[in-house]
């Protein structure tokens, strides 16, 4: 059982929701307030994507939407966490429709996806519903996982120099996502 003030919410019945069903923001915001989440106001799906002991906790992070990120929030990723860089993955029409924030204590860099540049594949390029069905979802998530080391490698060469040098303070990962659920 998953809780949110004094309400308790079976994470299995949850799971088991129909895509197409909406699920009250209430119950977005209480399980996105859980771990493997970090509670960081006014921005979505954060978490510690590190993989210890091959690359160290606290180093590497994810996350969605930031253009509703709160000041508390900022302070929270780079005094908390040690944020120091941002990799916006975004494509440029996102970027202009949502600017990145300016993280006082931490630079924000894009690097055009080979969508962006030109240069390549789409993201998500030939991704189907029903590839999410075969196997599991396992082919679907191979595909998707698959468009976006295409589409973003330069992005993902900048992060691993900067792993690779060892440069300070951690990474995040920067993407779109959904609004912040309303309560």
């Amino acid at each position: 059982m998953a809780r949110h003030g004094e309400q308790a919410f079976d994470l299995s019945s949850l799971l088991s929701t129909p895509i197409q069903s909406r699920i009250s923001s209430t119950i977005v915001t209480a399980m996105l307030s859980q771990h493997p989440f970090l509670p960081i106001p006014g921005a979505l799906n954060i978490r510690d994507i590190s993989v210890p002991p091959y690359i160290r906790k606290g180093l590497i992070y994810r996350s969605g939407a930031l253009e509703h990120i709160t000041p508390a929030g900022k302070s929270s990723l780079i005094e908390q966490y040690g944020i120091r860089t941002i990799y916006d993955l975004r494509t440029r029409a996102e970027r202009n429709n949502g600017p990145s924030p300016d993280f006082e204590g931490a630079k924000t860099l894009w690097i055009p996806s080979t969508a962006d540049s030109g240069t390549g594949v789409r993201v998500m390029n030939n991704i189907e519903p029903k590839n999410f069905i075969e196997e599991d979802g396992k082919m679907g998530f191979l595909k998707m996982y698959t468009s976006i080391l295409e589409s973003h490698k330069d992005a993902f060469r900048a992060v691993l120099l900067h792993l690779r040098d060892r440069e300070e303070g951690g990474v995040l990962f920067h993407c779109k996502g959904t609004a912040v659920p309303k309560s």
